[in-house]
C-alpha cells in the first residue's frame, strides 16, 4: 500500500513542466527575503547616520566603537531573522467556504519537526486575490513579488482584519494559528503566497519570507436581514398551500422513560411531576415537506454584467436565496438549490460554490424529488415567487 503511494510521485515529478529560461533569470532578481525598517529601526537607523557624521574626522575613539556597535546590532538582528524564517513556510487549511461581508477565520500552521531551533515572533499575511485579479503579464507578477501583502488589497476586496504575533514556536512540534480576513464580495477567490514575517530579536528590522500556497476559496454570499426577505415575499404561505405544513413533535402515541440522548423538549413535566420520574412523550414521524428553490436567470447581454448596479442586483439576488434557503431548513423544510446536493442545516458545499460563482447563466433544474413541495424562484428582481 505504501509502495503505491509513493510510486506516482517520481512520475509526476517528470510530467511537471520545466520552467521557462526567461522565469529563471527573473527569479535570480526577486530577492528572496523582504526587509523593511519598522518605526524604531528608521529611528535608530537615524541615530546610526548621526553618530557616523559626528565621527567623521575625528579621533574620538568612543564615537567609532558607538558606530562599530550599531552596525553589530544591525548584523546580528539580520542573522537571528535569518535563523529564524529558514524553512519555515506557513501551510493554510482553508474551510469549504466562507460568507461574505463579514471578519472570517483563516487556520494555518508551522511544522517545526527537523527544526533543530525554535521560532520566535512570527506574524503571517495571506495573499488573496480574485481570479480574475491574477497578474498576466512578466512585469505584473515581477512587480507584485517586490512588493508586501497590503492589509487591503482594493481591487479584489480582502481585508486582513487582523494578524496576531506568535511569540514562541518550540521545535519539533506542529503550532497553529489564525488570520483574520473579510471578503467584500462574494465568488471565487485564490490563496497565492502567504508571508512569514518576523521581528525578531530587536524590533527594529522587519523581515518577510513568501512561500507558494495556491489555494481556492469560495466566498459564499451575505445573509440579508429578515426584513428585507419579508418585503421580498414570504414562502411560508405558498408551503401551506401544498399542504405540508411542519409539526416537529408529531401524533401523541404514548409516553416512556427519560432515557440519555432525548431531547428535553420531549419531556411531560406534569407526568414528571405526579410520578417523579423523568417520562418523556413519544410520537409519530411526520415528514418535512420538500421544496426547490431556483434562480431566475439573467436574460440581457453578458457584456452588461461588468456594470456595478447589475452587479449589486446580481448579489442581492444570491444573497436572498441563500437567506431563503437557510432559514426554511431552520424551520424544517427539505430544500433543494437547483440540482446541488441538499444539507440539512445551513449550505452544502456545493450550494456554497453554487451561489459563490453563479453568475447569471441558466442551472440545471432539480430533480423530481425536491418538487413535492412546490418551487419557489428568486427573481432578478430579488422577490420571491411561486413557481410552477
Amino acid at each position: 500500500m505504501t509502495t503505491a503511494a509513493v510510486s506516482p510521485a517520481p512520475a509526476a515529478a517528470a510530467s511537471s513542466p520545466k520552467p521557462s529560461l526567461l522565469r529563471q533569470f527573473a527569479s535570480w532578481w526577486v530577492p528572496p527575503r523582504r526587509v523593511n525598517p519598522t518605526k524604531a529601526g528608521w529611528l535608530f537607523t537615524g541615530l546610526s547616520a548621526a553618530v557616523a557624521i559626528a565621527a567623521l574626522n575625528t579621533g574620538n575613539n568612543v564615537l567609532y566603537i558607538l558606530l562599530g556597535l550599531h552596525f553589530g546590532i544591525v548584523t546580528t538582528s539580520g542573522l537571528w531573522s535569518e535563523t529564524v524564517l529558514r524553512k519555515l513556510d506557513a501551510e493554510f487549511v482553508p474551510p469549504p467556504w466562507l460568507p461574505a461581508g463579514a471578519a472570517v477565520t483563516l487556520r494555518y500552521r508551522f511544522d517545526l519537526r527537523g527544526r533543530r531551533l525554535p521560532a520566535y515572533l512570527l506574524q503571517v499575511f495571506p495573499d488573496i486575490r480574485r481570479d480574475g485579479d491574477v497578474p498576466q503579464t512578466f512585469w505584473q507578477r515581477w512587480r507584485r513579488s517586490r512588493w508586501w501583502t497590503p492589509l487591503y488589497r482594493k481591487e479584489s476586496g480582502v481585508r486582513i482584519v487582523s494578524s496576531p504575533w506568535i511569540r514562541h514556536l518550540p521545535k519539533n512540534e506542529v503550532v497553529e494559528g489564525h488570520v483574520e480576513v473579510q471578503f467584500d464580495r462574494r465568488g471565487l477567490y485564490r490563496l497565492l503566497h502567504a508571508e512569514s514575517g518576523t521581528v525578531f530579536p530587536f524590533g527594529i528590522i522587519e523581515k518577510r519570507r513568501r512561500n507558494d500556497q495556491n489555494l481556492e476559496l469560495v466566498v459564499a454570499p451575505p445573509l440579508v436581514d429578515a426584513s428585507e426577505l419579508e418585503s421580498a415575499g414570504s414562502a411560508g404561505a405558498d408551503s401551506e398551500a401544498a399542504g405540508r405544513r411542519l409539526d416537529p413533535a408529531g401524533e401523541f402515541d404514548g409516553l416512556r422513560p427519560f432515557q440519555a440522548g432525548d431531547s428535553p423538549r420531549l419531556i411531560s413535566w406534569k407526568t414528571t411531576a405526579r410520578t417523579g420520574q423523568l417520562t418523556v412523550r413519544l410520537h409519530r414521524e411526520v415528514l418535512s415537506p420538500e421544496l426547490a428553490v431556483v434562480l431566475e436567470p439573467f436574460s440581457g447581454r453578458p457584456e452588461e454584467l461588468a456594470n456595478p448596479p447589475e452587479q449589486r442586483r446580481l448579489d442581492r439576488q444570491v444573497s436572498i436565496a441563500r437567506t431563503l434557503v437557510e432559514s426554511l431548513r431552520s424551520e424544517g423544510y427539505r430544500v433543494q438549490l437547483h440540482d446541488s446536493p441538499q444539507a440539512r442545516s445551513g449550505l452544502s458545499d456545493a450550494e456554497a460554490r453554487l451561489l459563490a460563482a453563479w453568475q447569471g447563466e441558466r442551472l440545471p433544474e432539480p430533480s423530481a424529488s425536491g418538487t413535492s413541495g412546490g418551487r419557489i424562484m428568486v427573481t432578478r428582481t430579488g422577490k420571491i415567487v411561486q413557481a410552477g
